[in-house]
């Protein structure tokens, strides 16, 4: 009854994106998809889009090594790292998040305090894709654990995604110089079993996702970038997503987006990618995300790509 008492009072304690379904899983781990409030599914965005679908990494050349930070409220945080590479028409990444919390303050049913308990949630993942007959294909595993006070769990959970690459027209005078503009994905996410605290599962934010995404201009001085999400979590609610990306000479980006349905928030975002030397290049990038009926988020993230 005790150990019952502790992991309510702890999970009533947490906000709804990281509270007893995993939900913290649903953090952006690309401070460039959180400017367009998370619709990456269907853009074939290298291991910036690994979170949102696996086959992201498919045909990667090169490597990269990105860090970002997320901060929320006073006392919540979300570290995350990541490392990927080509090799061979493969892309393999490694990844790992830390969501913290500050102590919380549990007290009794008498009303008396007892102590400071820890919270904390991790996950490490790896995720490969490659292209197969027209196809971007990819999967992931992830380890997930969640530590309550001296309380623990672990599960594990699969991502698989497809992207399809294709060429629409547009009209002339957008002069668009890239014939693969638009492509469509499909994933499903977070599939497996949930977090286990006294024979009692949680569930876990377990989605399947139709994403799009089309490159209406593209030439040597300008990208722009329209994409959506529609997605439906296999015990909750529909999830709709819309964003924009605009580039100016491949090094000043501006992004935007909007969440519906499942979580009401709006992104805004900024990046800037340079030549740092001959072979190493750094992509920068910030985001602000103001989510309806709860404290802002400030994302910072870094990328250098060898």
């Amino acid at each position: 009854m005790r150990i019952m008492c502790i992991i309510i009072t702890l999970l009533m304690c947490v906000p709804v994106w990281a509270g007893p379904g995993n939900e913290f899983l649903l953090l952006d781990t690309s401070v460039r998809s959180a400017g367009v409030a998370g619709a990456f599914s269907g853009f074939r965005a290298g291991p910036d889009g690994i979170h949102y679908n696996p086959a992201s990494i498919s045909g990667m050349k090169g490597s990269s090594v990105y860090l970002e930070n997320l901060s929320w409220l006073n006392d919540l945080s979300y570290q995350y790292i990541s490392a990927g590479t080509g090799i061979s028409g493969w892309g393999f990444n490694l990844s790992a998040g830390l969501f913290n919390m500050a102590d919380i303050a549990f007290y009794d049913e008498n009303e008396d305090y007892q102590k400071d308990m820890e919270y904390r949630d991790l996950f490490c993942a790896l995720t490969a894709g490659k292209k197969i007959k027209g196809f971007y294909a990819g999967a992931g595993v992830k380890y997930v654990r969640r530590v309550l006070d001296t309380y623990s769990a672990a599960t594990v959970l699969f991502d698989i995604g497809l992207i399809r690459v294709l060429s629409l027209k547009y009209a002339a005078f957008l002069k668009n110089t890239n014939k693969d503009n638009f492509s469509l994905g499909l994933v499903l996410r977070n599939i497996g079993p949930g977090l286990c605290f006294s024979k009692e599962r949680t569930e876990n934010p377990s989605e399947i996702v139709l994403g799009a995404c089309t490159e209406i201009v593209k030439n040597k001085r300008l990208v722009l970038r329209l994409l959506a999400d529609a997605g439906k979590f296999l015990y909750d609610d529909f999830d709709l997503k819309t964003g924009v990306e605009l580039g100016y000479r491949d090094i000043f980006f501006f992004r935007c987006g909007r969440s519906f349905l499942y979580t009401e928030s709006l992104g805004l975002g900024l990046g800037l990618k340079l030549d740092l030397t001959e072979r190493l290049k750094g992509d920068f990038s910030y985001a602000l995300t103001l989510i309806e009926d709860y404290h802002d988020q400030h994302s910072i993230g870094i990328r250098f790509s060898f």
